[in-house]
């Protein structure tokens, strides 16, 4: 009782499906300002100082328009003795995050432990001041960064603190901000491909662009979105690209170019 738990749900799908998840069965609707139940952005159900109504069966549901799939369940006990002392631990890091400029940014911290610790987050040196427009605490531990901009890009520390014990882990925002969309030389915006069968999880395709040294930024369809967007500069106007270690649900690849470029800040 007391201590937090992160139920994670990995999903894989084109579009990217939404996540829901269910307790008993029934859909899972966080009470109005109860901060201690929060859907993550990777998809994580956090339940953080856990009481009794929290004991259950809980499962996340991914949904996109073609398909919906449940995970399995997992049950969620609570010990009898909340007063032992817990040393802390990271049930999630911190992990690098890219975000489009304008848009909100989550860096996750989870931590188990007892009793609950304090969360203070840092950029670079300096420590964040929260309950702010700009930052803010998601369940009690994230930091939620709003409408981030190219100076918002830096390192990111999550500190965790009881009495005389903390732990703390970093990781790197970065923020793309939109450029001028490059002409296409070949206008091949999108180009349906089946992989070679000597190496059946990549294809090849081309980017060519007006203007030498813009980005242009590769996408591959029935692919879970990379965890770090890869902005590339091709040397000539015109360039070959290859993708590789493909996960697709069928055995035709759609890639295609980018109709926005982008720029890393």
């Amino acid at each position: 009782m007391g201590d937090t738990v992160l139920l994670k749900c990995e999903v894989i799908g084109e579009p990217m499906p939404t996540i829901h998840w269910q307790k008993n069965q029934q859909d899972l609707t966080p009470m109005p300002g109860d901060s201690r139940v929060v859907v993550l952005p990777s998809g994580a159900l956090q339940i953080s100082r856990l009481q009794p109504g929290d004991i259950g069966i809980y499962r996340c549901t991914a949904r996109n328009p073609a398909s919906s799939r449940t995970g399995n369940e997992a049950e969620v006990r609570i010990l009898s003795d909340p007063g032992l002392h817990r040393q802390l631990y990271f049930l999630q890091r911190p992990s690098n995050v890219v975000a489009i400029e304008g848009r909100d940014a989550v860096l996750e911290c989870c931590v188990s432990g007892y009793p609950p610790p304090s969360f203070t987050w840092l950029r670079g040196q300096e420590v964040i001041q929260l309950r702010s427009k700009k930052y803010s605490l998601l369940g009690g531990s994230n930091l939620l960064i709003s409408n981030v901009t190219d100076d918002d890009s830096g390192t990111y520390t999550c500190v965790v603190t009881y009495k005389n014990e903390n732990i703390s882990a970093s990781a790197e925002l970065t923020v793309l901000a939109l450029i001028q969309t490059p002409l296409l030389v070949n206008n091949h915006r999108r180009q349906a491909l089946i992989p070679d069968m000597a190496n059946a999880n990549s294809c090849v395709f081309t980017c060519g662009a007006t203007v030498n040294s813009l980005p242009c930024v590769r996408h591959v369809s029935a692919v879970k979105p990379p965890p770090e967007m890869r902005a590339e500069t091709c040397p000539a106007s015109l360039c070959e690209h290859a993708v590789g270690n493909l996960r697709a649900d069928g055995a035709v690849m759609v890639c295609f170019e980018s109709h926005t470029a982008y720029k890393s800040s």
